[in-house]
């Protein structure tokens, strides 16, 4: 008759120990107790369980086994606890949660015992550890520098400290990632070309200046710095530039291709077309410069890539014609072009608008943002849209009365100028001849 083996629960070490830690104390409550699993097999179910009166201030448990004619059968983690194997008797549980707070479940073991075995046993013991997260990603968390979980932008805010950040909820950066009012924000980030801002003198190149050379360069002599004049761009240097140049010179637009082959980061520098893709465009299921990228295109750490890029799933891709997004999931184009593309100062073609941060944005802040990286148009037709001589968007009546005067006059079938000067030319006619007649002289033209 087989003997069915019993776990000694005697040689558990820690059962019924309780740490004490800043006046909250964590008590071991773990159990076990033998059932049959779905094989009729006689098995020891062991639920690891603690109970925490406060809060401590762990994060991983080592958990130390030595087996006597003892094998594991699964082991299943609960909630947020996941576990790696070290070697055959050391496993490692770690939680995303920050700290241990009321009753808390880590993980259920399933023991089998070595079929010839007549006896066997498992001793455990635990060894409580924190785990410095400050500043971190893990398992898709997100954590301050005190080890807290934070949002995603509170990251970028308290631990990337990105440079001159216009962060689009009111709080924004300076130029070694404080946080800064908006207005020391502009002062210090956007750029001034010949201008005097609290008592702070612009050059005509944006850097800051003594007064006296602030009125050497900039009120000698009238230029425009930086400037649309009646339709024509001023560079930095004040002097007559084509339309790129304006743009990498003044408005440095974030996130930008420039069409030419030049690109600009996060910050409106000019990049490598490389660097411009590793910082502007969405990365899901990536790997770049040792850099992860998980499915939902956030840098994450390698165990978190391989959990979640594993799975084959196409996420934010095109596969034969087929659009995927974020999930995986088939979409329509303009949805995968919502969720898995950048846009930055764009207008996509269902009529959604985005604004200098990639954010979706009202059609006012749209052109507020954005009025510089429009293209302007001179009496051009394009895609059946007519612009003026302004170039302002109008009819295509309006289209030809401006850029094209001397086409006929829809009411009179002539043209205004033409019957302008057919009129100017009898006049002139009418008076040569009395003239000519008068003086008895011919004159050939």
């Amino acid at each position: 008759m087989k003997k069915v083996c019993y776990l000694l629960s005697i040689m558990f070490l820690m059962f019924f120990q309780v740490l004490s830690v800043n006046a909250a104390s964590l008590k071991n409550n773990s159990y076990c107790e033998e059932k049959l699993d779905a094989d009729k097999e006689a098995v020891q179910v062991c639920y690891f369980v603690f109970d925490v009166d406060g809060t401590v201030k762990y994060n991983q448990n080592s958990l130390k086994l030595t087996l006597e004619n003892v094998t594991i059968k699964s082991i299943e983690t609960s909630g947020n606890w996941t576990y790696k194997k070290q070697n055959d008797n050391l496993y490692t549980f770690e939680t995303s949660s920050p700290t241990l707070t009321g009753h808390v479940e880590m993980a259920t073991i399933v023991f089998r015992k070595v079929d010839s075995a007549q006896e066997c046993s498992i001793k455990y013991e635990c060894d409580w550890q924190q785990i410095d997260r400050s500043c971190s990603i893990y398992a898709g968390n997100y954590y301050g520098p005190d080890g807290n979980i934070i949002s995603a932008i509170e990251y970028e805010k308290m631990c990337l400290k990105t440079t001159c950040k216009d962060y689009g909820d009111g709080s924004y950066s300076d130029k070694n990632g404080n946080l800064v009012s908006k207005e020391e924000y502009e002062k210090q980030c956007l750029p001034h070309y010949c201008e005097v801002i609290d008592n702070t003198y612009f050059g005509q190149d944006g850097t800051v200046v003594t007064k006296e050379e602030f009125q050497k360069q900039c009120e000698e002599e009238p230029k425009y710095y930086c400037s649309i004049i009646d339709n024509k761009y001023y560079g930095l240097n004040g002097t007559l530039v084509d339309y790129l140049t304006y743009l990498k010179e003044c408005a440095k637009p974030v996130c930008y291709a420039y069409g030419d082959g030049t690109y600009s980061d996060k910050n409106g520098n000019l990049v490598s077309k490389e660097e411009y893709e590793k910082q502007c465009q969405p990365h899901y299921c990536e790997v770049i410069d040792d850099t992860y990228f998980g499915k939902d295109g956030t840098i994450v750490d390698k165990e978190t890539y391989l959990k979640e890029c594993e799975e084959n799933k196409n996420y934010c891709q095109i596969v034969d014609g087929i659009y995927y997004d974020k999930e995986g999931n088939e979409v329509s184009q303009i949805e995968y072009e919502k969720q898995c593309l950048a846009h930055y100062c764009e207008i996509l073609s269902d009529g959604t608008y985005y604004g200098k941060n990639g954010n979706i944005v009202t059609e006012e802040v749209y052109k507020s943002e954005c009025e510089a990286l429009i293209i302007p148009h001179y009496c051009e037709v394009i895609n059946g849209t007519y612009y003026d001589v302004n170039g302002n968007v109008v009819s295509k009546e309006q289209y030809e009365i401006s850029c094209h005067p001397e086409i006929e006059n829809p009411q009179t079938g002539v043209a205004g100028i033409s019957l302008f000067f057919v009129v100017l030319g009898l006049a002139t006619g009418i008076l040569g001849y009395a003239y000519t007649k008068k003086n008895n002289k011919i004159y050939h033209i």
